[in-house]
């Protein structure tokens, strides 16, 4: 909530909050569900930090599906986040990479009741935010995978 409406967030602290939101709490299952079952030291700690990138990757999907969802098919209602004035990566992006008018735009958006979402997604798509932001996604996949590939790895050997 601290970076609502709030066109200046940057990525680090897009990322701190997430990290510190749903990535945790992601997090926490993992190393609960570990410990639970008797885990040892290490294998608490990589599923801890599975659910922790895990978590960081689904929370830039669904940031995303704000601008890109189909409500009949997801139940996400497109633009909520947007509107409620939640900065997230794709905006972010596509701040960062717009000329000083596209900027103003955002920011007038962010601190104030003027919104046109119509403009944001055409400036979303001009310059790659959903792709951009869906290669953070999987960067953060590929990290989940290589902390549960050992765990993979067993799995298949008990088959």
């Amino acid at each position: 909530m601290t970076t609502r409406f709030d066109p200046h967030t940057v990525r680090e602290n897009y990322f701190d909050i997430i990290g510190e939101k749903t990535a945790s709490l992601f997090s926490a299952c993992c190393e609960a569900a570990s410990t639970v079952s008797g885990a040892t030291n290490d294998e608490t700690e990589r599923l801890k930090n599975f659910g922790f990138n895990f978590g960081m990757a689904f929370q830039i999907v669904d940031d995303m599906l704000d601008y890109t969802a189909n409500q009949g098919t997801s139940g996400k209602q497109i633009g909520k986040d947007f509107f409620e004035g939640k900065v997230t990566l794709p905006a972010i992006i596509a701040y960062e990479k717009g000329s000083p008018a596209e900027q103003k735009f955002w920011e007038k958006c962010f601190s104030s009741a003027r919104h046109n979402f119509d403009q944001a997604l055409h400036y979303i798509n001009h310059h790659n935010a959903i792709q951009l932001s869906m290669e953070k996604a999987r960067h953060y996949i590929n990290m989940a995978q290589n902390d549960i590939s050992t765990f993979l790895i067993l799995f298949i050997k008990l088959l």
